[in-house]
C-alpha cells in the first residue's frame, strides 16, 4: 500500500513556515522533521532527522555548562557496562566512595561480628550491633543501666537496698539483716501463700461450729482435721450412700419449675383449695410412670384444672357424632377434612398461618385426577420458595412429593398449564382485539427475543435503519430522510474521512510548502 498518510514536505526549503499546532513537516534540504508549536503561533520545532542536536538547555536529558561541556546526564534508568572513577573501573565488589574532593573505588567491609555482650552483625546490607540485656540490666537508645525494682535504688555509686525509715532492716557490707526479735507480716503485702510451722501465734486458724442436724469433731487447733456428719432421726436414715426419708413425706407447699415425677400412688385431695394450690404451684406437666393410680376426686373444678393445665398429653380415638356449640381450635395437625362440599364465609383464605421456619414451604393448592392409564396426577397453583415465583401447572405425577407438600418444577412429570385470560399489567394490555406494549415514565418496556421479524423496515426515527438489506462491508451513514445511506467499501489503502460535506474514502495528503 502507498499514500496511506502524507505530511507536508519540501525538497528545497530548509526552513518550515506556516505549520499549525501539532502539524508535521519534512524537508529534504537537511533531512529534518518539524512539528508545529502547540500554541499555533510560535512557528515550528525541529524534532528529528539528520540535524545536530546543538547546545542543550536545563531540564533536558543532557545538561551543558557555560563552556558547552556536559555538566550533567539526567536519566530515569541507567544501564552502564562500566563506570570509571579517578582513572579506574574498580575491582569486583568495590564500592564508590568520596574523600571530599574526588570519588574513587574502594573495597567494602564485608563482615561485622558481634563480640562478648553484643548481638547482631552481618555480612551485607545495613548491620546493627545491640547490647545484650541480662536480668537486672536495662538497655535504651543512649544508655545501659541497672533495673531498680521495689525496695531497691540505683544511683551513681551503684545499686542499694532501701532502708530509710525502717530501724528493723539493716544493710551493710556483710549483707541484709532483720534487727528485731519478731517478724510481723502484713496481709496487705502478701501476694502468695505463707507456710506456717510450729511456735506461731495469731488468728490464722478458722473456727468451725455445727448447726442443727450437723455433728462431729470440730477441734480448733493448729493442724486439726475436723469431721462433720448429718444427724439422722426417726424418719431420716443416714448411711454411706446418703440421707434417706424412710417414712411418709408430707409436703405442705411445693414450688417447682420442672416436671414432678411420681413413682407411687398419689391423691390430690378432695377440696377445691387443694387443686387451686397445685395449679398455682406446679408450673409444668405431671409426668406419671407406668401403672400409677391418680385419685382426682369428684370435684369438677379440680378435674378441669388438672387435666387442662397439668396433664402432659392425652391420646386415643373418638367415634360417633360430635356437636360443638362454640369455636373449635386445633393446635396440632389436622390430617383430613372429608366433606362433600366446603363452604367458607371468610373473604380470604390464609395458608401456612403457623409457618415460623422462614421461607421454605411450598404454598398453594393442588387437585387430584387420574391421567392416561388411570395414572395418579395433579394440577394446581403453587409458589416455589427458592425463587418466590408462582406456577400454574396442569400435570404433576409424584404422589409422594405432593403428600409431603412439595411441587418440584424441574420434575419430568411437571408441566405448566395455560391461563386463558386478558392482561392488564403496567405497559402490557391485552383484550379481544389487540395487544399493546406501552412504556411510560414509570414502566420500562424491553423486548428480548432470539429472532425478531418485521413485515416492514423499522424507520430510523424509531431506532431502525429504514432498509430491508445492506451491501457487504458497507457503512450506513445517516441521512435527513428518516433512514440511512450506504457508503460502500473504498479503494485499497484509502482511509475514511470527511470532505466537509460528506464522508468519503480517499488518501490523506498534507500538501507542500
Amino acid at each position: 500500500m502507498t499514500n496511506l498518510l502524507q505530511i507536508k514536505r519540501s525538497t528545497a526549503n530548509a526552513t518550515v513556515t506556516g505549520l499549525q499546532a501539532g502539524e508535521l513537516a519534512f524537508t529534504q534540504a537537511g533531512n529534518t522533521f518539524f512539528v508545529g508549536a502547540p500554541d499555533g503561533t510560535s512557528g515550528s520545532i525541529r524534532i528529528g532527522g539528520q540535524m545536530v542536536p546543538g547546545t542543550l538547555t536545563a531540564n533536558q536529558a543532557l545538561v551543558a555548562n557555560s563552556t558547552s561541556g556536559i555538566d550533567k546526564v539526567i536519566v530515569a534508568n541507567l544501564v552502564a557496562n562500566s563506570v570509571w572513577a579517578n582513572g579506574a573501573a574498580g575491582n569486583s565488589n568495590d564500592v564508590l566512595t568520596s574523600n571530599g574532593t574526588a570519588i574513587f573505588w574502594k573495597a567494602p567491609i564485608t563482615n561485622i561480628t558481634a563480640g562478648a555482650g553484643l548481638t547482631g552483625g552481618g555480612t551485607s546490607g545495613n548491620v546493627n550491633l545491640d547490647v545484650v540485656a541480662a536480668n537486672g540490666i536495662s538497655v535504651s537508645a543512649d544508655a545501659v543501666g541497672v533495673l531498680a525494682n521495689s525496695g531497691l535504688i540505683a544511683n551513681s555509686t551503684g545499686l542499694h537496698i532501701v532502708t530509710s525509715g525502717d530501724t528493723t532492716l539493716i544493710a551493710n557490707s556483710s549483707g541484709l539483716f532483720v534487727n528485731d526479735a519478731t517478724i510481723s507480716i502484713a496481709t496487705s503485702q502478701l501476694t502468695g501463700d505463707v507456710a506456717l510451722g510450729t511456735n506461731t501465734s495469731g488468728n490464722y486458724v478458722a473456727y468451725i461450729s455445727t448447726a442443727n442436724g450437723i455433728a462431729g469433731a470440730v477441734a480448733n487447733a493448729e493442724g486439726a482435721a475436723p469431721s462433720l456428719y448429718v444427724v439422722g432421726g426417726s424418719t431420716l436414715t443416714v448411711n454411706s450412700s446418703g440421707a434417706h426419708v424412710n417414712s411418709t413425706l408430707s409436703i405442705t407447699s411445693l414450688t417447682t419449675t420442672g416436671d414432678v415425677l411420681v413413682n407411687g400412688n398419689t391423691k390430690l385431695g378432695d377440696s377445691t383449695s387443694d387443686v387451686a394450690s397445685i395449679n398455682a404451684r406446679v408450673n409444668t406437666a405431671i409426668v406419671p410412670t407406668a401403672n400409677i393410680t391418680y385419685d382426682l376426686g369428684e370435684n369438677l373444678l379440680r378435674w378441669k384444672n388438672v387435666y387442662s393445665s397439668h396433664v402432659e398429653s392425652v391420646s386415643g380415638e373418638f367415634s360417633g357424632s360430635l356437636t360443638i356449640g362454640g369455636d373449635l381450635t386445633v393446635s396440632g395437625n389436622l390430617t383430613t377434612v372429608n366433606v362433600s362440599s366446603l363452604s367458607v364465609t371468610d373473604p380470604l383464605i390464609k395458608l401456612a398461618t403457623n409457618n415460623t421456619i422462614g421461607d421454605t414451604l411450598y404454598i398453594g393448592f393442588t387437585g387430584h385426577y387420574n391421567g392416561s392409564g388411570n395414572a395418579s396426577n395433579h394440577t394446581g397453583l403453587v409458589r416455589q420458595p427458592s425463587n418466590k415465583n408462582f406456577y400454574l401447572f396442569s400435570t404433576y405425577g409424584d404422589e409422594t412429593k405432593v403428600n409431603n407438600n412439595e411441587i418440584i418444577v424441574t420434575d419430568p412429570s411437571f408441566s405448566l398449564a395455560n391461563l386463558n385470560t386478558y392482561l392488564l399489567s403496567g405497559g402490557l394490555v391485552t383484550n379481544a382485539t389487540h395487544v399493546a406494549i406501552t412504556a411510560n415514565s414509570t414502566v420500562n418496556v424491553a423486548i428480548i427475543a432470539n429472532t425478531l421479524t418485521l413485515s416492514t423496515s423499522l424507520a430510523g426515527t424509531s431506532g431502525g435503519t429504514g432498509r430491508s438489506s445492506t451491501t457487504n462491508n458497507a457503512l450506513l451513514v445517516g441521512n435527513s430522510s428518516n433512514g440511512y445511506t450506504e457508503l460502500t467499501l473504498g479503494t485499497s489503502g484509502f482511509v475514511l474521512q470527511s470532505n466537509g460535506t460528506a464522508l468519503i474514502y480517499d488518501t490523506i495528503d498534507g500538501g507542500t510548502f
